[in-house]
C-alpha cells in the first residue's frame, strides 16, 4: 500500500521541478486524476508485452507478485447458449474494468462431465481454428476455444457437447485513490482512499503522471528525462 499523500507530496516535488519559477498550481482532483490515469498504466505495463524486456503478467514470476492484489475469480457463471447459427457457442458476462488472464468450462457430454480449459483468440482467428483439428474445440482433449466480446466471454462447442457453467481468473483495476477536499462530479465529497499497489510502484506512478503532466504543458526536456527514468525503472 502507498498512503495517497505520499504520491501526492512526490509528485508535487516533480511538478515544482518542471514549473521551475512558473510555479504551476494544479488543483488536488486533477493531480489524483493523473495519479489514478498512472496507476493503470503501471498495471498495464505489468500485463502487457509494451516494456523493455518484452516480458507480460505471466511472463516471470515478479510480474506475477506485482499484481497479485489485484488477482480475483469469479464464481460459476451459468452460460446462455448464443444465437450464433455459424459457431455454436455459449456467453458469460464479465465483471467491468478488468484485464482476463483465463478461464476453465464445465462442460458436459451425454453423461459425461469434464472441465475445458478455454483457449482465448483473437476474433479475427476464430473462423481458421474453429475448423482446424488441432485447435478446433474438443471435450476428449478437454480444450476449447473462447473470444472477448466488450463485457462478454464467448466460449465455443462442436455441438457435441455443452457448456454449463465458467469460472473466470482476471485481474481488476486498482481502486481509485482519492483525498478529502474537493466534491466529485456527481456531487459526492471525496473521501481518503491510499493507494492499493505495492509499494516500489510510487516512484514509477508519480513518473508516469509528471510524464502526462509534462506533455501537456510542452516540456520537451522533462518529458524526455522522465521516459529515460522509466526506462531504467523497469
Amino acid at each position: 500500500m502507498i498512503l495517497v499523500d505520499e504520491l501526492l507530496y512526490g509528485f508535487e516535488l516533480r511538478q515544482n521541478e518542471i514549473a521551475r519559477e512558473d510555479n504551476q498550481s494544479i488543483p488536488l482532483e486533477d493531480k489524483l486524476l493523473l495519479l489514478n490515469d498512472a496507476q493503470i498504466t503501471w498495471c498495464k505495463q505489468k500485463i502487457g508485452l509494451n516494456n523493455t524486456y518484452k516480458v507480460g503478467y505471466e511472463g516471470n514470476q515478479k510480474r506475477i507478485e506485482d499484481l497479485q492484489i489485484l488477482k480475483e475469480k469469479t464464481p460459476a457463471v451459468k452460460a446462455v447458449k448464443t444465437k450464433n447459427i455459424r459457431h455454436t457457442s455459449y456467453q458469460i458476462p464479465l465483471p467491468r474494468r478488468i484485464w482476463y488472464i483465463n478461464s476453465f468450462s464445465q462442460a458436459k457430454k451425454g453423461k459425461c462431465e469434464t472441465t475445458i480449459y478455454n483457449n482465448i483468440i483473437p476474433e479475427g482467428e476464430l473462423e481458421r481454428k474453429y475448423n482446424n483439428v488441432n485447435y478446433s474445440p474438443s471435450f476428449e482433449w478437454e480444450e476449447t476455444l473462447c473470444t472477448q466480446e466488450q463485457d462478454n466471454l464467448i466460449v465455443y462447442t462442436d455441438n457435441t457437447f455443452t457448456i454449463e457453467e465458467v469460472y473466470v481468473t482476471y485481474l481488476r483495476y486498482p481502486v481509485n485513490m482519492d483525498k478529502e477536499g474537493y466534491t466529485h462530479f456527481d456531487g459526492s465529497p471525496s473521501t481518503n482512499q491510499d493507494c492499493e499497489l505495492p509499494e516500489y510502484a510510487k516512484q514509477d506512478i508519480i513518473d508516469f503522471a509528471v510524464l502526462v503532466s509534462s506533455q501537456a504543458s510542452k516540456d520537451q526536456q522533462t518529458t524526455q528525462n522522465t521516459i529515460q527514468r522509466i526506462q531504467i525503472n523497469e
